[in-house]
């Protein structure tokens, strides 16, 4: 897949954010609602990875093989990671939402990709995988670092997480006619 970081994107981010501010400045309550509504459901989100810990714990405590209870742990281990992304991303959503548009700065994306690829490494190799990182140039975007890394390790986890063991994750960071293209 495909994701694009180019002037566009922050500029429309940006108006978004600045329509958001004006509707609750203005008294908007149906935005207000909305707003609620979908924070409610991002909370209920957290429910699935928190029944999953649960019911690998429990099949833990219950298991006699030593095997099958380290598969166990593991399992509800793994399900703390996801919960924490998930926790994380939300405190990023509502740290949003309380500040109308985060300032952006300008930053190198081939600079915020190298940092995640090494953090996200261990994990590529825990698989077998071979992550592979073609970023030879700065490209300088305006963006909010927080956001910007929180889309390079949400794309770069995701292919590492759901490509099988063994595989090939090739992340590049381009320019071309004044944009910048992040590839995964």
């Amino acid at each position: 897949f495909v994701r694009r970081i180019g002037g566009e994107a922050a500029f429309g981010f940006h108006q978004r954010a600045d329509a958001r501010q004006q509707a609750v400045q203005s008294g908007d309550h149906g935005f207000e609602f909305r707003r609620r509504i979908r924070q409610h459901h991002r909370l209920q989100r957290l429910r699935t990875p928190i029944a999953a810990i649960r019911a690998q714990a429990q099949v833990a405590l219950a298991e006699a093989d030593s095997a099958q209870r380290r598969h166990a742990l593991q399992s509800a281990l793994d399900g703390c990671d996801r919960a924490t992304r998930l926790v994380e991303q939300l405190l990023t959503l509502s740290r949003l939402e309380a500040d109308a548009a985060p300032p952006a700065s300008v930053l190198d994306l081939a600079g915020v990709v190298r940092r995640v690829a090494a953090d996200l490494a261990p994990r590529a190799v825990a698989k077998g995988q071979t992550l592979e990182l073609d970023a030879p140039e700065a490209c300088p975007l305006a963006a909010d670092e927080t956001l910007l890394a929180v889309l390079v390790r949400n794309l770069v986890d995701n292919a590492v997480r759901y490509s099988p063991p063994g595989a090939r994750v090739s992340v590049s960071v381009q320019r071309h006619d004044g944009r910048v293209a992040l590839r995964v």
